[in-house]
């Protein structure tokens, strides 16, 4: 899988084209092929976006039972470091983007994933096309410098996620690594 290309901060899940649809949908099938690979399966089948101005949920797809999933994606990003970045690219006119990455540790990574959670769940009142019998999915990437799998994987043994009334599964994927060939996926426990 080659390697997206965007000015953007943390870019690798950025449609060049600014297309957020598109953008959404691909994040679900980057996740769908990760799970094929990792564990021979996939949580869903018929993936679709539901299109601006017809979200929340971002895609729909169903399950193996024929009931359909709500699909909500949303990005594990240092806001600060996107802004900064920004500024950067602004205030230097150049058509390659300087990049300052932001440093992770476990407090941020546990702070910043719990409000992406809760965000997510207090979004599922909202849902448009409801009911979704399948469950509620949200699917976290990341793209981060400072987040390669075997420092999320430390950083998962260790956090304390918020309690989700709504999410039925939470999936953390990783930009693409060339050492396995694929997007590594984590699926979160939301029951600790």
């Amino acid at each position: 899988m080659p390697k997206r290309r965007s000015d953007r901060y943390a870019a690798f899940f950025v449609d060049p084209a600014g297309n957020r649809d598109l953008e959404e949908r691909g994040i679900g099938e980057d996740l769908a092929a990760s799970l094929r690979f990792v564990a021979g399966m996939t949580p869903y089948a018929g993936l679709r976006s539901r299109g601006l101005g017809e979200d929340p949920p971002d895609c729909e797809a169903m399950d193996d039972n024929g009931k359909r999933i709500a699909i909500e994606v949303t990005e594990l990003v240092d806001q600060q470091a996107v802004e900064t970045n920004e500024q950067m690219l602004k205030a230097t006119l150049q058509d390659t983007r300087p990049r300052l990455w932001a440093p992770w540790n476990l407090t941020k990574f546990e702070t910043i994933l719990s409000e992406r959670l809760q965000a997510k769940d207090d979004k599922f009142l909202k849902l448009k096309g409801s009911p979704y019998p399948g469950g509620y999915i949200v699917i976290i990437h990341t793209d981060e410098a400072d987040l390669s799998k075997e420092i999320v994987e430390a950083y998962l043994r260790e956090v304390k996620l918020p309690a989700c009334t709504f999410i039925s599964r939470v999936f953390l994927l990783i930009s693409y690594s060339p050492d396995i060939g694929r997007c590594p996926v984590f699926e979160l426990d939301l029951s600790r």
